[in-house]
């Protein structure tokens, strides 16, 4: 077995010849090395329980990024967003749901960058690992009037493939792991407050960035346009107000940045 995965390691590698003239070629996108970037982020998101309730609506924000990021060398950033909505659905007897929801995030992440030229343009391959904390609100509006807060920190692993299929325009596809851990919900309903440990669990992201490059006066910027999806599992809980087995998240959306490369 340990054959298997030391053969998965090194399989991407061997997509990338070490040649180091290649360092003296750069993406469209990472020429400048670092870039930082501000922009709206908007999506839907879906509250299921396993009993058949479920909830859905529109959460609208902002998000915050600063990378460094270069052909052959060592990447890191640093990220973060808030977005908030109201969310409405129907409880198992049928009963209307409504809650206002906000979702807070920051994570930071270091890893490296593999490039391999072909022909004029350029695809290149990025591990990385971090660090992030979450924290969520759900205000029940309807049926009874409570809220509930949840709040984690995570270790997260992922990987970037990233195509300069023009000479202003990149296509990436982003895949991020999130290993919970030491997870807390709280039930606050007037006077009383009730606190649940979630327990380990496993949340993924997938992004796939479209990034246009171009200089204005004699700086480069570039648009990110950002669809992606995201999946949170948060586990059972009694009397929340009611029992469930399982809550979920499963969230589809898209961001538009605005980076300044320097």
């Amino acid at each position: 077995m340990k054959y298997y995965f030391v053969i998965a390691l090194l399989a991407p590698f061997s997509l990338f010849s070490f040649d180091l003239s290649c360092l003296s070629f750069n993406l469209s996108s990472l020429c400048q090395g670092h870039r930082i970037g501000v922009g709206p982020e908007a999506f839907y998101t879906t509250r299921r329980i396993t009993e058949g309730s479920k909830q859905g609506g529109w959460l609208y924000g902002g998000r915050g990024q600063y990378i460094r990021q270069v052909p052959w060398g060592i990447m890191w950033g640093a990220e973060g967003y808030y977005a908030c909505g109201e969310i409405k659905g129907r409880g198992t007897s049928g009963n209307r749901r409504v809650s206002w929801k906000s979702d807070a995030e920051v994570e930071g992440y270091v890893g490296f960058t593999f490039y391999q030229p072909i022909c004029s343009y350029g695809i290149s391959f990025s591990p990385f690992a971090g660090y992030g904390n979450f924290w969520g609100r759900n205000s029940i509006k309807e049926p009874v009037h409570c809220k509930t807060r949840t709040r984690f920190h995570y270790y997260l692993g992922g990987a970037e493939l990233n195509l300069a299929v023009y000479d202003y325009l990149d296509v990436a596809v982003r895949f991020k792991s999130k290993f919970v851990e030491e997870a807390e919900r709280f039930l606050i309903k007037e006077s009383d407050v009730r606190r649940k440990r979630i327990g380990d669990r496993v949340n993924y992201e997938v992004e796939v960035p479209f990034i246009y490059s171009r200089c204005f006066c004699q700086r480069q910027f570039s648009l990110e346009f950002v669809p992606f999806y995201r999946f949170r599992d948060y586990g059972p809980w009694e009397n929340s107000p009611h029992d469930f087995k399982e809550e979920q998240y499963r969230t589809w959306g898209t961001r538009l940045m605005i980076n300044y490369h320097f």
